[in-house]
C-alpha cells in the first residue's frame, strides 16, 4: 500500500480536527470539483443509449477523493495549501470499498466506446493542464459514507506558516497523538522553501 498526499488549507478548523480525530477525508461528487470539465465525456454511435444513461447516473452518484503523489509541489502548495500557510498530509488509505484510479493526462477528450464504457475511464482522465497535480483518485460508486478512512503518517506544515501557527498546530497534532496512544504517532515536519519544487 503506497503513501499519498492531501494538500489542505487550515481555514476550516472543524474539518482539520475531524481528519485528526477520526482519521478520514471527505470525498466530493464530481460536480463539486474545481475542473468544470470534470467527468465530461463523448460517446460513439455504437454505444447503446441505456449504457450512456447508466454512466451518467453512476457519475452523479460517485464520490471522489483526490490525492497527490508528492508533498513538495510548489504550485500545489499555492493552490491547495493556502499559499504555503496550510498543510499536506502523508497518508495511506485504509477504506476497503474504495477503488484507486490513477489520473491520465493525455489531452484528449474522453470518448466512451463499447470497449471502455466505465466510470473509471471517465473519472480517470483530465486535461494536460492539470498534470502538475500528479493525481491519484479514490472513488466509490456506491458509497455508504462520504468519508475515506486513512492512516496518517506525517503532516507537513507550510513554508510560510507563522511561528505562532506552527506552535499551535504542533500542539494540536500532539494532542491527537496523545488521544490515540495505540496508533503510530503522527510526525510533524515544518517545510522550508528549499524543500519545495518550484520548477527551477
Amino acid at each position: 500500500m503506497e503513501y499519498y498526499y492531501k494538500y489542505r488549507s487550515l481555514a476550516n478548523m472543524k474539518r482539520f480536527i475531524d481528519i485528526l480525530m477520526n482519521r478520514r477525508l471527505y470525498a466530493s461528487k464530481y460536480l463539486d470539483l474545481n475542473d468544470p470539465m470534470e467527468g465530461f465525456f463523448l460517446y460513439d454511435q455504437n454505444v447503446p443509449r441505456n449504457v450512456v444513461t447508466k454512466l451518467r447516473d453512476e457519475r452523479a452518484a460517485t464520490l471522489i477523493c483526490s490525492l497527490s503523489k508528492t508533498p513538495f509541489n510548489g504550485l500545489m502548495w499555492s493552490m491547495y495549501g493556502d499559499e504555503h500557510k496550510g498543510c499536506c498530509i502523508k497518508l495511506r488509505v485504509t477504506s476497503p470499498n474504495w477503488e484507486e484510479v490513477e489520473v491520465n493526462y493525455n489531452g484528449i477528450k474522453t470518448v466512451v466506446t463499447n470497449h471502455n464504457a466505465s466510470i473509471q475511464t471517465i473519472l480517470g482522465a483530465k486535461s494536460v493542464q492539470w498534470q502538475h497535480e500528479e493525481e491519484v483518485r479514490y472513488i466509490n460508486t456506491n458509497p455508504k459514507s462520504p468519508y475515506l478512512k486513512i492512516e496518517i503518517d506525517t503532516i507537513y506544515l507550510g513554508a510560510k506558516m507563522s511561528r505562532a501557527d506552527v506552535s499551535f498546530y504542533t500542539e494540536l497534532i500532539n494532542m491527537a497523538n496523545r488521544a490515540f496512544p495505540q496508533k503510530k504517532p503522527i510526525e510533524i515536519v515544518k517545510l522550508t522553501k528549499d524543500r519545495i519544487d518550484f520548477g527551477f
